[in-house]
């Protein structure tokens, strides 16, 4: 797995707290390349490395939301993470999430 293309989902959750904009959420998701090439996913440290690329590239993504919900990117953020990290399904990176912030990564509820 030379690249991830990390389909920044989360937004659509976000929306969720806004329903006039959820609509436009979901034709307009960011989406962000993570480089993964140089990386062990299997090591500590570059699961590590790995996490803060995600988190770079959520904060990107989410970056456009803080215009149209006060204090929408932090949330925007968080749950892009959460989302991707989950997603990936990759020991090592999950190990670096519940280390960074306490808790395992979750997908969104669909519901």
């Amino acid at each position: 797995m030379s690249t991830l293309k990390t389909a920044l989902i989360a937004l659509a959750a976000v929306a969720a707290c806004a329903p006039v904009a959820s609509a436009e959420v979901v034709k307009n998701q960011n989406q962000v390349t993570v480089q993964t090439n140089d990386l062990d996913l299997n090591n500590p440290r570059d699961a590590e490395t790995l996490l803060k690329r995600i988190n770079q590239a959520a904060n990107a993504a989410c970056k456009d939301w803080e215009t149209v919900i006060p204090n929408a990117q932090r949330s925007c953020v968080k749950h892009t993470v959460s989302e991707n990290v989950a997603r990936l399904n990759i020991n090592a990176l999950g190990v670096a999430y519940a280390d960074a912030y306490g808790q395992q990564p979750a997908l969104a509820s669909r519901d």
